[in-house]
């Protein structure tokens, strides 16, 4: 079958047609792409210095919040005994200047609490009052500080990685106090056949409101494990005999916040 001149004419021109509206289309759909492109290219801010941030985890300098819970383990001493559960928490920053790749120095600031939950099934010696109570503590308000040098170990990137710290640390006990719990039984009083009572005695002479000692710390990126010995004697020696004292080593974890 032949196709008339007039068909085939008409027919060429609707492949004309054809191909020039697939290729606008094509077209168009370039520049659209082009200009999607362009503008996400346009919108990314890219520092071309070359400068590198002093602040970092891995950098020149670098702070972050913690937390310290610890646990007051002994040596236990005959007199001034006390429970398992007396511990530590504190709150503080953490400043860091990098010296090297593998060094760095570190210093803390912040608040302590401790408390000494003393034993009722042991006998009591000075400065402590001798009497038997439900139950005791003896607790300090501390505004402490301290100063380590870091070991880094390690490849890592901008983040702090696995470390080892050793140095001092030093409290200022700014609030000290006894405070015990009695049970009564008392059937002519007010209050009650058993009614109890909570005595608190603040500004204790016998404690000392310096105290210093060493600290070792290990961790990672947001969490570790430390201990503390302190030095000196937190009981005044002319208020007691033979060096008697609270426990002076502590062990326990910390916590880290610094995104």
């Amino acid at each position: 079958m032949r196709l008339k001149n007039s068909e085939l004419k008409l027919f060429l021109i609707i492949i004309v047609l054809l191909g020039t509206f697939s290729a606008r289309a094509q077209f168009d759909i370039d520049i659209r792409d082009t200009t999607k492109f362009t503008r996400s290219l346009v919108d990314v801010t890219i520092d071309t210095s070359g400068k590198i941030t002093k602040f970092g985890p891995n950098r020149l300098y670098f702070g972050h919040g913690l937390c310290q819970v610890g646990e007051k383990v002994g040596p236990q001493v005959y007199g001034l005994q006390t429970n398992w559960w007396s511990g530590s928490i504190e709150y503080g920053v953490r400043g860091k200047l990098k010296l090297w790749s593998w060094e760095a120095l570190v210093m803390d600031f912040g608040y302590r609490y401790d408390r000494y939950s003393m034993r009722k099934d042991t006998p009591k010696l000075l400065p402590l009052d001798p009497t038997v109570h439900q139950r005791e503590r003896i607790s300090t308000h501390n505004l402490s500080a301290s100063f380590c040098d870091r070991l880094n170990f390690g490849r890592r990137g901008n983040v702090m990685g696995s470390w080892l710290d050793f140095g001092v640390y030093a409290d200022w006990s700014f609030r000290t106090a006894n405070v015990f719990v009695d049970q009564h039984y008392d059937s002519n009083s007010p209050s009650g056949y058993r009614y109890k009572s909570k005595t608190k005695v603040t500004r204790l002479p016998y404690m000392e409101s310096i105290n210093y000692g060493w600290t070792v710390r290990v961790g990672g990126d947001y969490a570790g494990v430390f201990a503390q010995w302190r030095m000196n004697n937190i009981i005044k020696s002319n208020y007691t005999t033979n060096d008697r004292d609270l426990p002076k080593l502590t062990i326990g974890i910390e916590i880290y916040n610094w995104d």
